[in-house]
C-alpha cells in the first residue's frame, strides 16, 4: 500500500512544453499542408521582429520598464537566454497595450491574459537572474599582457 500511495499519480508520461512565438503564443505543429506552414512561418518571424523591434525601441529611449531588465550578459549564450526572457515581456506589454513605467501591471481577470502575464512574469524573474548573475572564473580571469617572449 506504502508503495502505491507514494508513487506520483498519472500515467507516467510527461507533457512537452509547447513551443511558444516571442514566449506567448504557442506554435502551430502537426500536419497541414506546405501552403499553411508557410503561411505560419512568416507569422511567426513577423511577431518575431515585431517583438523584436519593440525591445529594442525601448531600450534605445531607455523607457523606464526597461531599466529593471538589466543589462545582458557578456557571455553569449547567457545574453541570448536574458534577450528570449526580455523579448516575451516586450511582447506582453505590445500585445495588450502596456504603457506603465513598470514592466508588467497587475494580474487580469481574463483567462487568456492570464496565461500570458504568467509567461510574462515567468520571463521577467528569469531575465533578471540572468543579468545578476556573476560572472564565472573565466569571465573574471584578467587578460595577460602580451608577454613579450610569447609566440605562437
Amino acid at each position: 500500500m506504502a508503495r502505491a500511495t507514494s508513487r506520483p499519480t498519472g500515467s507516467g508520461r510527461t507533457r512537452k512544453a509547447p513551443r511558444l512565438i516571442a514566449g506567448l503564443v504557442p506554435s502551430a505543429d502537426g500536419p497541414m499542408t506546405s501552403d499553411m506552414r508557410h503561411a505560419l512561418d512568416e507569422r511567426r518571424e513577423l511577431i518575431e521582429t515585431r517583438t523584436d523591434a519593440v525591445l529594442d525601441t525601448a531600450r534605445d529611449a531607455a523607457e523606464p520598464w526597461t531599466l529593471s531588465l538589466g543589462d545582458p550578459p557578456r557571455d553569449p549564450r547567457k545574453a541570448a537566454a536574458w534577450r528570449r526572457h526580455v523579448r516575451t515581456v516586450a511582447g506582453y506589454r505590445d500585445r495588450y497595450g502596456i504603457t506603465e513605467d513598470t514592466p508588467l501591471v497587475q494580474e487580469p481577470e481574463d483567462t487568456a491574459q492570464k496565461i500570458d502575464f504568467a509567461c510574462a512574469r515567468s520571463a521577467l524573474a528569469r531575465s533578471r537572474a540572468i543579468a545578476r548573475q556573476r560572472p564565472t572564473a573565466a569571465e573574471r580571469r584578467p587578460v595577460e599582457p602580451d608577454a613579450p617572449n610569447r609566440r605562437l
